[in-house]
């Protein structure tokens, strides 16, 4: 059963789709753990596996901190044969939303003056958006529907 807000609706075709209750952090190393167990089985690449767990963790880790009360977030990893798309619902306040819109233009502007800034601040906080990008090489995309917040990440396959 899905908590209230989220569609019941069957999301389009994916490889791995799990949807998680919002604010339990418990949930994150296991949904982690298994994103990596599968995409070793489905690449052959240990350190892709790797890669493609660390950023759903951030994303997820996201999901769950910032998320509504009572909701149920989704993840879902989608393989093809260039890209790894990895995407989490969940639903956030407004405020929310445009705080992370906010860190994800200051990303996208500049990922090392953000990082840098961070830093100088003496706040860990937000630096995992900043490493999906840096880190990992992933591409980010936010979309907003209401309360619904899709965050989607594309992560390049190198041959």
């Amino acid at each position: 059963m899905l908590a209230q807000g989220i569609s019941n609706k069957v999301l389009p075709k994916s490889d791995i789709q799990i949807v998680f209750q919002s604010q339990d952090r418990r949930y994150v190393t296991c949904i982690r753990h298994f994103i990596a167990s599968f995409t070793v089985l489905k690449t052959q690449n240990q350190d892709v596996a790797y890669n493609v767990a660390m950023v759903a963790n951030e994303l997820v880790q996201n999901a769950v901190d910032h998320s509504l009360p009572n909701t149920s977030g989704i993840v879902k990893i989608e393989y093809s044969k260039d890209s790894i798309f990895i995407t989490i619902w969940n639903e956030a306040s407004d405020k929310n939303y445009r705080n992370l819109l906010s860190t994800l233009k200051q990303i996208e502007n500049s990922a090392q003056q953000y990082y840098l800034g961070q830093v100088q601040k003496g706040s860990a906080a937000k630096l995992g958006l900043v490493r999906v990008v840096n880190d990992f090489g992933a591409q980010l995309k936010i979309h907003q529907e209401q309360h619904k917040v899709k965050v989607q990440a594309i992560f390049p396959l190198t041959s």
